[in-house]
């Protein structure tokens, strides 16, 4: 008896997934932003517009509409080819290479927005004002960013007004932008106003009990993102003005929570994950030791960072080396937290002298990285604030003067911090701390009572001055102030 020919079972292409996942026939987890199989195999993962399950969706490129507005595209083509890549730096951050110019074309605040920081950054590289903190009025470009700048707040103050919290990763985005853009401009008060209100934002929105009244879960794909990929910058923001300005950035639950690090070797998570403990370090360092709760508090947190630098390291170490600018990078990061942390539980200045190869190796790695040609324009931290800790922390004088060296051949701006401005107040401190000694050839020569402790630095880039005092080791009043140009 012949048997009837089965039938193979018939597969419909489902509705739901991202766009690769269809196109190869699987099942897809439908992970925002990206799902677990394009994850796994090192994929790009794209997703198809669905206006039902996002306030926005993905789209696979970040193509940008062009405008009746001959100066909007021009601006618009100069934020993409040229701007997005100072900003993403050596790391080629997706936030700035995709995101944000996949949400502009559909966001019109996003859009201005970028627009307006597309302008200013083509004024400030402008030869004319190539070597000036000033805003640049005179120039159409600068003239053309304000009016695009005041353009973009006005309509997502209307959006909020119309959406509420339903709109609030676009307002997050856009808060992102406009303290790049006052960062860039040299506003820096404006640009901690805006920075307090994302934070203050996206503090708000953390709390499980507000997605009771309406407002955006955080379970939902637009929460994922929040978490992913706009929360992350954040930190990064919030660390850069913590360790710049006097007054204290209040940091969010989401940015300084204890997240687990996920066992899967990835660039971004990687970054994300070393940026989380570099935030904590900072903030456990910053714990004042005058009760002794509090000093018991921090050796546990010591301990707690400890591990999970050792877990991040196991799973990461794959990543670091100095093949690629992105591993040269991880690795200078993790070396500064690792001191950070092996350091955070005394006070006493000297026991920074036994960490003379790590600040060695920092210095070298960022001559590779300066060498290799990155952008002299950053929103992210990746030398500067390295170096200025390795010339207040290491007194070997050849180091310290080597990472100075480095301040000043390739200067720099990483958002709030100036290169040029750097190396002027590091050497000063070097200048305070050598005065009166003969001759230095080792850290031991530089002696506990003439090590400063504490410094305060006041600037004002408009005028290139600073105003700076200190503390020497073990001393209890402030130094005389004063001034310093550069």
């Amino acid at each position: 008896m012949s048997e009837r020919p089965r039938k193979r079972a018939k597969h419909t292409r489902s509705r739901l997934g991202c766009r690769v996942c269809r196109i190869r026939r699987i099942r897809c987890d439908n992970t925002h932003p990206a799902c677990v199989k394009c994850s796994s195999t090192g994929r790009q993962c794209e997703w198809f517009q669905d206006d039902s399950s996002t306030s926005w969706a993905l789209r696979p490129s970040p193509s940008a509409r062009s405008s009746d507005d001959p100066l909007e595209n021009r601006s618009l083509q100069y934020f993409r080819r040229n701007t997005v890549y100072h900003f993403a730096s050596c790391t080629k951050n997706w936030f700035w290479t995709r995101l944000i110019l996949q949400v502009a074309d559909r966001e019109p605040c996003v859009r201005y927005g970028i627009v307006a920081l597309g302008s200013l950054h083509e004024a400030f590289q402008d030869e004319h004002f190539s070597n000036s903190r000033l805003f640049p009025h005179e120039t159409p470009s600068g003239q053309y960013a304000w009016k695009c700048y005041t353009k973009a707040v006005g309509l997502l103050r209307e959006r909020i007004d119309r959406e509420s919290w339903q709109g609030v990763d676009v307002a997050l985005l856009c808060c992102l932008l406009c303290v790049g853009f006052e960062w860039l401009r040299g506003c820096y008060v404006a640009a901690e106003t805006h920075l307090r209100g994302g934070l203050s934002v996206l503090d708000q929105w953390t709390e499980v009990e507000q997605s009771k009244e309406g407002r955006l879960s955080p379970s939902s794909p637009t929460g994922q993102l929040i978490r992913e990929q706009i929360a992350p910058m954040l930190s990064r923001f919030a660390l850069q003005a913590q360790t710049f300005m006097a007054t204290p950035v209040p940091w969010t639950a989401l940015i300084v929570g204890e997240h687990q690090i996920v066992p899967s070797p990835d660039l971004k998570r990687a970054r994300d994950e070393l940026y989380n403990l570099l935030s904590q370090s900072y903030t456990n360092t910053c714990i004042s030791q005058h009760s002794n709760t509090l000093f018991t508090t921090r050796r546990r947190k010591c301990a707690w960072l400890s591990r999970k630098l050792s877990e991040w390291y196991s799973i990461h170490a794959c990543l670091l080396g100095v093949g690629t600018c992105e591993g040269i990078s991880l690795l200078i990061s993790y070396t500064l937290i690792k001191i950070m942390v092996e350091s955070s539980v005394s006070t006493d200045e000297m026991q920074f002298d036994c960490f003379r190869p790590q600040f060695r190796l920092i210095v070298d790695l960022v001559e590779t990285l300066a060498t290799s040609g990155p952008s002299k324009l950053d929103v992210d931290i990746e030398m500067v604030p390295v170096l200025y800790y390795v010339v207040v922390k290491c007194r070997h004088p050849l180091i310290r003067r080597k990472a100075i060296s480095l301040l000043v051949a390739c200067p720099r701006r990483e958002g709030l911090w100036d290169g040029i401005c750097t190396a002027r107040i590091t050497q000063y401190i070097v200048d305070i701390e050598e005065e009166g000694l003969r001759s230095i050839a080792e850290e031991q020569d530089v002696v506990a009572a003439a090590r400063v402790c504490r410094f305060c630095v006041w600037t004002d880039f408009d005028g290139r001055k600073s105003w700076v005092k200190f503390k020497r080791q073990g001393e209890q009043n402030w130094n005389k102030e004063r001034v310093l140009l550069w």
